[in-house]
């Protein structure tokens, strides 16, 4: 069961990592120039406008989202047992981000309700 907990921090590790770099990336191509808009009161045309007058905000929300991952990567490597019930609570969340979160959230659930893994924890 240890790999499968390494293997759900390193996980855990790289989905947070890919939010921040989409979050990056959300930044440098639509830019932040672009948050203010001039007439709040006119509907957006499409959804791409709609992320252009949003970027910046976006990128922060996913920046934010990315550090509970970071964080329980790191618990989880340490063995902390508040780390695992972080894993588990962070796994049943992103079971609603289809279809990688569906996927990091299910393997999660399963590592980390073994009795074996629950040993492994202080």
């Amino acid at each position: 069961m240890e790999r499968h907990i390494d293997m759900v921090a390193l996980l855990f590790l790289v989905y947070g990592a890919l939010l921040v770099v989409i979050a990056v990336v959300l930044l440098i191509v639509v830019g932040p120039g672009h948050s203010v808009a001039a007439d709040v009161t006119a509907a957006p045309s499409s959804f791409w406008t709609t992320l252009a007058y949003r970027s910046p905000e976006t990128a922060l929300v996913l920046s934010l989202c990315a550090v509970p991952f970071i964080a329980t990567a790191w618990g989880l490597r340490r063995r902390a047992a508040l780390a695992r019930i972080a894993a588990l609570v962070l796994g049943g969340l992103s079971i609603l981000s289809f279809p990688i979160g569906t996927a990091l959230g299910a393997y999660t659930l399963w590592a980390l309700t073994r009795p074996e893994s629950a040993a492994a924890f202080r």
